[in-house]
């Protein structure tokens, strides 16, 4: 007493699976957006790390005024310089000196690069924060 008929069976057998065209064609699209979606993602990359080192020094400037106004003048500031409440991210280089002299000049830059960018950014004693 069987309830299924050939053509149930024969139909049922029929639809299991995918065929090799839609799983080369499935294949195919992931490929072209990861194609697409790696320069993408490479250029953000690059956006976060350059903020990282431009963020490093708009801080670096802003604990720099408030250490030379504790200090007497002239003050020679480098990124060796310990300044409190700032800390230089881990993956920033900095070189150069920042130079305050008694008599209110300003002289001296400093550059800071993430080590994976090869962007630089120019801070000036005045503040400027240039992208070189």
């Amino acid at each position: 007493m069987n309830t299924y008929s050939r053509n149930t069976l024969l139909n049922f057998s029929q639809t299991h699976g995918f065929t090799l065209i839609e799983l080369i064609i499935v294949i195919a699209i992931i490929g072209i957006l990861t194609a697409v979606s790696i320069p993408t993602y490479s250029v953000y990359m690059q956006r976060g790390y350059d903020s990282e080192a431009r963020g490093d020094a708009m801080n670096f400037y802003s604990a720099a005024l408030i250490y030379i106004g504790e200090k007497e003048l002239p003050k020679t500031i480098s990124g060796e310089t310990p300044l409190p409440g700032f800390t230089l991210s881990d993956q920033v280089i900095t070189s150069g000196q920042l130079v305050y002299n008694a008599d209110g000049t300003e002289t001296g830059e400093m550059l800071f690069r993430h080590k994976r960018s090869p962007t630089e950014f120019t801070l000036t004693a005045s503040g400027e924060i240039a992208k070189k």
